[in-house]
């Protein structure tokens, strides 16, 4: 899990990719725009005119996200060619990017980071602290793998029907469409589509201490599930989703960390958790649950659930069964989009003060400048 990522060089004569190790000028790249557009939207994060700018910064560090290795098995796939390729929605994309990654890529980024601005104005946030809330806690996450476009196709289609403010059948048809677009975009987003009824559930302490009671029976209940799956007794047509989740669930593969690996690990996923957990503090022991809009509340309710499957399968998965560990931290990102929602919320309403929010990024921010800089050094005194 240590190792570099390949750098993506050209060979004008075949072109096509070729790899070899990456460059270190790529990795100050990345450490340098990342650090650019941090003190861009701190700077701008308090004001009321919205700066569109930004959004652009935020698709420039995503067209070019060198710092991760899906930036690159993501371009072999798309030289490659598309015509096989598990999630459909990219075929149709690479036909209208011109033979060019950088072009592809601007679709895909560019069209998530549209949905996600787009998500936030409905629920009426200054789109500046937003942005700078969403920079700061999940940008790194955000620019690498292609699921970001399924969350960002799957929580702008939540928020009609969390916000009643059209036409019914105008919302359901938004969100239909947008759920099946999210499934295209990545098929492990069927997963979040089947969740979204428990946004409907009233949380109250009572219920919250419930599910923490019932948190070893779920655990026990996943892991009979992914037992069925291993054996082939569950899932076992030949769709994607099947195809998928066998694969991922028989991948029993032992993973070794060093301690740091172990280090940026925990400062990532223990950034959702800090901000799950000051959340419900929030809610229900300051007793701020009734000041928010019902859509909030309902957001939270579905993204305490993701991160509870999330957690589940990380547990069930250890270092043992990579295939789980993968499908546990993904599940885990998916509550990115939400999570950054709610923080902006609370501020806006000025339950959240500036000191509260800054703590909550504290873990992100170490997290995003420990990762890149970490490589930059591993790379220099190699």
């Amino acid at each position: 899990m240590n190792d570099m990522p390949s750098a993506f060089n050209w060979d004008f004569d075949l072109h096509v990719p070729r790899y070899s190790g990456t460059a270190l000028s790529e990795f100050w790249f990345n450490f340098l725009i990342m650090n650019i557009i941090f003190l861009l939207v701190s700077r701008y994060k308090f004001h009321s005119q919205e700066k569109k700018g930004l959004w652009f910064a935020l698709l420039l560090f995503c067209l070019y996200a060198f710092w991760d290795t899906d930036y690159f098995s993501f371009a072999r796939v798309f030289y490659e060619g598309l015509e096989d390729f598990r999630d459909p929605i990219y075929q149709y994309i690479a036909k209208i990017s011109f033979g060019s990654y950088i072009v592809f890529r601007f679709w895909i980024w560019g069209g998530a980071i549209l949905l996600v601005r787009d998500t936030a104005k409905r629920f009426k946030l200054n789109e500046n602290n937003f942005c700078f809330v969403f920079t700061v806690f999940f940008l790194l996450t955000f620019s690498y793998a292609r699921v970001s476009l399924g969350m960002a196709l799957y929580f702008w289609g939540l928020s009609f029907l969390l916000i009643k403010d059209r036409a019914f059948f105008y919302r359901f048809l938004k969100v239909v469409v947008s759920f099946i677009f999210a499934y295209w975009a990545h098929r492990s987003m069927l997963v979040i589509i089947l969740l979204t009824p428990l946004a409907f559930i009233k949380l109250t302490k009572k219920k919250i201490v419930f599910l923490a009671v019932l948190l070893p029976f779920i655990i026990l209940s996943i892991q009979i599930v992914l037992g069925n799956i291993i054996a082939g007794t569950l899932l076992s047509g030949e769709n994607e989703f099947s195809q998928s989740a066998l694969g991922y669930a028989q991948s029993a593969i032992e993973v070794s960390f060093n301690w740091k690996w172990e280090l940026i690990t925990t400062l990532r996923y223990w950034s959702f958790y800090i901000a799950l957990i000051y959340i419900l503090y929030i809610f229900f022991i300051k007793n701020k649950w009734k000041d928010c809009a019902s859509e909030i509340r309902s957001l939270l309710t579905l993204t305490l659930f993701i991160i509870i499957i999330a957690v589940t399968i990380l547990v069930i998965a250890g270092n043992k069964i990579l295939g789980l560990w993968v499908v546990g931290y993904r599940y885990l990102y998916m509550s990115g989009i939400p999570l950054c929602i709610i923080m902006s919320y609370l501020y806006q309403k000025n339950i959240f003060n500036k000191r509260e929010l800054r703590l909550l990024l504290l873990f992100p921010f170490f997290y995003a400048e420990l990762f890149i800089l970490g490589k930059i050094l591993t790379m220099q005194f190699a």
